[in-house]
């Protein structure tokens, strides 16, 4: 309200006045007093002219509200006779003219309010009231736009939020609830937690609402609730909810899931235990195979001693055989670790699969189906082709003891290009891959064997039915290689296992060189070969064998010595020298110094952990490779394979 200069209080806005007097005098007399106090008025004479006059001042915009309601206007009737008594009707509702005339027929026999000056009081409470009405119906929109905008927040939240009495009945629960548990606020009034989740469930979401309700603090707690699809893990805040005198009137949650984080959790916690057990075997796997080539290589020496077909032999074979199968488990450990010697080239993946298939079929049996689905443009993938064979012949084993009863085995190639988004959830680089998937019909593994199936010696076959490496190798090899692999199983609906593997880029070397392959009875030979190697027992077991096979041998315990024998030669056909050195340089630094010394010479590297290949790896790409532990004849045949073929040596792309 503002205040003119004669202390009469106005509105602000327009202030209009009908005056309805069928005398005339008592209204002109009025409506000079009204005017004087600044407001706008109207005059009508009869019954007729007042509804006419009502009517022109409703149709203006500014004297209607939406339904046809007076709004900022007073009408004044007055009575007849010399003393006419004077009625102030204000701030009422005409929807029609018959409401407005009847209002006024009864306003014309009520009593006189008092002189001219009470009028005006009326008046100005009228307008008085009508601004107060006005900010009503303000301040009310406001708060139907807040109370909406709050609700859209609240519905498009992706938290769980909920509001329950003291008795744990809802009073409110967002879009987000409603979409997961089917209710929303109105058919869950009157309902607590224990009309829909089971007894255990709600009975810890109402302990938690109570220690909220005692305590009057806030409260966060890891909760358990049961959706379509299973429980699924929350982490929920919940906290007061006061009335207004400040009394606690409920509790007001906020839960959000988290049972994707805590599955990740989980992999992650299970990738690293992987790690930290991948570092232990694959040192261990190391001092193995050199105690393996040793024990390997004297059995050997021992052997072509004795008498063949005597005990003595018999049990020599035995012994072999025994420390051939302990190399092929350190093998094992090494693969899972990703240590082990990889030679990567672009392999045909259909054909490679079509070549396995032809293996598997003569022995899964007639009661197990395989079945390939090859995509006609699968790209080469850049792996070794050797290691992903006995990764999907690993695979198929697998799976035919887990059909016991025969099934379906279904090998897929498929291309996959992935990008930022879904190479950050595979765990891989963007880019260009190859899928290669094994998928069986079998029994199928449960959610806590199929989160330890990767793990190095775990195994649900019975004892002395498997070692439990061979999903640790394929893990190992498919991981090496820049690739990623994934299991997808339920008990009872088979086992899908997918194999990422990395395209090959369009320079990737298709094979390393055409290698001699010698006769077996000309594995012997008359070159010089240094060997280079720092236990002394496998340097003596390697001299040994090459000295018996004719060679000129030299040797070296590391670098230094090796450089200073390189100088000092005659001169040198064959480097024999391990990955690992210790002190100075490395086994791949040592060839490079050779090959420039000595331009000739060519390498043959031994590793009983290999480490990776490329630019930062231990052993270039496209070199050859004698793994520990060795027999006599895969080291003559590697030698004389590599000294029979002019074109390789030994060099990168060779």
């Amino acid at each position: 309200m503002n205040e003119s200069r004669d202390g009469v209080p106005s509105a602000s806005g327009p202030r209009r006045v009908l005056v309805v007097d069928e005398g005339g005098e008592i209204a002109r007399a009025l409506a000079d007093t009204l005017s004087a106090a600044q407001y706008q008025v109207t005059v009508a004479e009869s019954e007729a002219a007042a509804q006419a006059a009502l009517a022109h001042l409703l149709s203006d915009a500014a004297g209607a509200t939406e339904t046809g309601a007076t709004k900022g206007l007073s009408v004044i009737v007055t009575g007849k006779g010399r003393n006419p008594s004077v009625v102030c009707i204000t701030a009422s509702a005409f929807p029609s003219a018959a409401a407005f005339l009847t209002a006024m027929r009864v306003a014309g026999t009520a009593p006189a309010p008092g002189p001219w000056g009470d009028v005006l009081k009326a008046v100005d409470l009228s307008f008085e009231y009508f601004q107060l009405r006005a900010e009503r119906a303000v301040a009310q929109a406001a708060l139907n736009e807040s109370e909406k905008v709050l609700r859209g927040i609240l519905d498009n939240a992706t938290a769980v939020i909920y509001a329950k009495d003291r008795d744990g009945r809802y009073l409110f629960v967002n879009k987000r609830f409603e979409s997961i548990f089917g209710f929303d606020t109105e058919r869950l009034k009157g309902k607590s937690d224990h009309d829909i989740f089971p007894a255990e469930m709600a009975n810890a979401f109402r302990r938690h609402d109570l220690d909220v309700l005692h305590t009057g603090q806030p409260l966060e707690i890891e909760e358990t609730a049961l959706h379509a699809d299973g429980p699924h893990e929350y982490v929920s805040i919940k906290f007061p909810l006061f009335d207004a005198q400040g009394a606690i009137r409920g509790v007001c949650g906020m839960s959000t899931d988290i049972t994707d984080r805590k599955r990740a959790e989980e992999q992650l916690r299970n990738a690293q235990r992987m790690e930290a057990v991948g570092h232990l075997s694959g040192g261990i796997a190391h001092d193995f195979n050199n105690l393996h080539a040793v024990i390997l290589g004297n059995l050997e020496l021992i052997e072509e001693q004795i008498e063949a077909g005597s005990m003595p032999h018999l049990l020599a074979t035995r012994a072999i055989e025994a420390a051939r199968r302990a190399a092929l488990l350190t093998e094992r450990l090494l693969a899972y670790s990703r240590k082990q010697v990889l030679q990567p080239q672009a392999t045909d993946v259909n054909a490679l699969v079509l070549k396995t298939v032809n293996l598997l079929s003569r022995s899964l049996g007639e009661t197990i189906q395989v079945r390939t689905v090859l995509a006609g443009d699968a790209k080469p993938a850049y792996v070794d082709p050797g290691r992903l064979e006995d990764a999907l012949l690993n695979l198929a084993v697998n799976s035919r003891d887990a059909m016991p009863k025969g099934g379906i085995l279904t090998i897929k190639t498929l291309n996959l290009y992935l990008d930022e988004f879904n190479s950050i959830r595979e765990g891989v680089e963007t880019g260009e891959y190859v899928l290669v998937s094994v998928a069986d019909t079998g029994t199928g593994m449960a959610p806590e064997v199929r989160d330890r199936a990767f793990e190095p010696f775990f195994t649900t076959k019975e004892v002395g039915k498997g070692t439990g490496l061979g999903l640790s190798m394929v893990y190992g090899f498919v991981a090496q290689s820049g690739g990623q692999v994934t299991i997808e199983s339920e008990a009872g609906k088979g086992t899908t296992v997918r194999l990422l593997l990395p395209r090959a880029p369009d320079d990737a070397p298709r094979a390393t060189g055409t290698i001699v392959m010698p006769q077996e009875r000309l594995l012997t030979g008359i070159e010089t070969i240094l060997v280079v190697e720092d236990d002394a027992e496998v340097r003596r077991i390697a001299v040994s064998m090459l000295e018996e096979l004719g060679y000129q041998v030299l040797q070296a315990a590391d670098a230094a010595a090796a450089l200073a024998v390189t100088a000092a030669a005659a001169k040198i056909d064959l480097l024999l020298t391990d990955a690992v050195l210790p002190q100075g340089l490395s086994g791949r630094e040592l060839a490079a110094t050779v090959r420039t010394r000595r331009p000739g010479a060519k390498v043959l590297y031994m590793s009983g952990y290999g480490g990776g290949l490329g630019p930062d790896g231990l052993i270039e790409e496209g070199a050859r490779v004698l793994s520990k532990p060795f027999r006599k004849s895969d080291l003559a045949l590697t030698v004389r394979s590599i000294l029979d073929t002019p074109s390789y040596s030994g060099k990168p792309g060779a």
